[in-house]
């Protein structure tokens, strides 16, 4: 696992430096679980807070490496990232791994978070009409 989380830091190191990259904005599910009912654990939530400690340690490595080679890192609260629409601004529970809005606008649910935590970060909040 370690080499694993080391290999995956550097691609995301050398990339940010090869395009020039000022700032790696990266969303943090830490919001997710505030917006979620209480309820007992089950086995998937167990398995997803595993992964957000694997998840904690690369994003680790990755603010560790690029901070030598003068890139900042901001992490960024992503609770309603990928069901907010980027044209409109309404939030939609989305039912699958594509994204589409009544307004017409449609993508990939991953695409469709990244454009808005991006969004979030700069605009300091989810903008509408970008």
């Amino acid at each position: 696992m370690e080499y694993l989380l080391h290999s995956i830091s550097k691609l995301v190191t050398d990339w940010c430096v090869e395009n020039q990259i000022k700032t790696l904005y990266i969303g943090t599910p830490d919001g997710v679980q505030k917006n979620t009912k209480k309820k007992k654990k089950t086995r998937k939530e167990i398995r997803q807070q595993l992964s957000n400690w694997s998840f904690g340690q690369l994003i680790g490595k990755i603010k560790y490496k690029l901070k030598l080679r003068g890139v900042k890192v901001q992490l960024v609260e992503e609770s309603y990232t990928s069901g907010t629409c980027p044209s409109c601004g309404e939030f939609r529970k989305q039912r699958n791994r594509n994204f589409d809005c009544h307004c017409g606008a449609e993508g990939h649910r991953d695409v469709v978070g990244a454009m808005n935590i991006l969004d979030k970060s700069v605009n300091k909040q989810l903008t509408k009409n970008r």
